[in-house]
């Protein structure tokens, strides 16, 4: 094993996904009232064709599926409109920091990982744009140079919880399943799909997602902390 996976948001970076989608769509939904949208409907739109994206199995990019799912909900203007969106992103976006939790040491553990000579690979579920994710990242304390890849909906085709998201991945990384190991939240989108790879893997379980009440115990699992502890414990990588 010789490249680490991280999940971003419940991971790296400790929030209430929930909480945190409900204000982003909110604030979202209010920039585009000038325009004429109505928000209930604006955000039901967003919902939609983010499940659009989700589900995506065309060889379009998940940023194409998003906005042709969108303008089919909304009209073919949105995406001119798509100035508001990155002004958005780059103005209000980052008042839902608010949202994230206590400080976590997530630029520790990466550090103590590539010291170790491991790759590090961000491999946050590819719903948003890069605007978005860079901030995140930065809410988590690390940025995009901490890591050899990061998934984003201009550079993807497929979503977890769907293993070909992870055939993708591992094929850009020029990687074999057994090459990685997923560290993740949530048990649909970061264990079981890479258990359906064989991918070894890592359950964080500070802000679990187990939307099946799935039994925890055939996964190693725990705290941040725990993880840290365990990433201690790992052996250098060997260098050919």
């Amino acid at each position: 094993m010789n490249t680490v996976l991280f999940d971003l948001d419940g991971t790296l970076l400790p929030m209430d996904q929930d909480e945190f989608i409900r204000l982003y769509m909110e604030g979202l939904a209010r920039r585009f009232v000038p325009f004429g949208y109505e928000p209930a409907g604006f955000c039901r739109a967003l919902t939609e064709a983010t499940f659009a994206v989700i589900k995506n199995q065309t060889e379009d990019t998940n940023e194409e599926v998003f906005w042709k799912a969108f303008s089919e909900r909304t009209d073919q203007r949105i995406r001119d409109r798509e100035p508001v969106f990155l002004d958005y992103y780059e103005k209000e976006y980052r008042s839902l920091r608010r949202v994230v939790k206590e400080s976590r040491k997530s630029r520790a553990v990466v550090d103590l990982l590539k010291n170790k000579g491991y790759e590090v690979v961000l491999a946050t579920n590819p719903v948003f744009p890069q605007a978005a994710t860079w901030q995140r990242m930065e809410w988590a304390g690390v940025s995009p140079d901490d890591f050899s890849y990061v998934t984003t909906f201009e550079n993807s085709r497929r979503c977890k919880p769907y293993p070909d998201y992870f055939r993708e991945l591992l094929d850009k990384l020029g990687k074999k399943p057994e090459d990685c190991m997923m560290v993740g939240n949530d048990v649909d989108d970061d264990m079981v799909s890479t258990d359906a790879l064989g991918i070894p893997n890592y359950l964080i379980t500070d802000f679990l997602i187990n939307r099946k009440n799935r039994d925890l115990a055939k996964w190693r699992h725990g705290g941040f902390e725990d993880f840290m502890a365990f990433a201690k414990g790992l052996p250098e990588v060997e260098t050919k």
